[in-house]
């Protein structure tokens, strides 16, 4: 029995597979800018087909206390505030 050519949908399967298959096509950033002071400032996005997801996270050190605050795409702001016991 003769295999004959294969359909003309398979032809060049194997390539474009190796190409594009499992390929990611969104885009990620992130900006973080630590410094000197006790602030530091983190941006994060990503695009997932044409919507962007992101985020801007500061974070404020003072004495023994933390504070992060955190601001999402959908403008839903988080605070958590960390205070130590110890002296270290």
């Amino acid at each position: 029995m003769v295999n004959g050519p294969p359909p003309f949908s398979d032809i060049g399967k194997r390539a474009k597979d190796l190409l594009t298959k499992d390929y990611n096509y969104d885009y990620k950033f992130v900006l973080s800018l630590p410094g000197s002071t006790p602030m530091g400032l983190v941006a994060t996005g990503l695009t997932k087909g044409q919507i962007f997801l992101g985020d801007v996270s500061a974070q404020y050190k003072s004495g023994r206390t933390v504070v992060d605050v955190k601001v999402d795409t959908y403008s839903n702001v988080s605070t958590k505030v960390t205070v130590s016991d110890s002296d270290f």
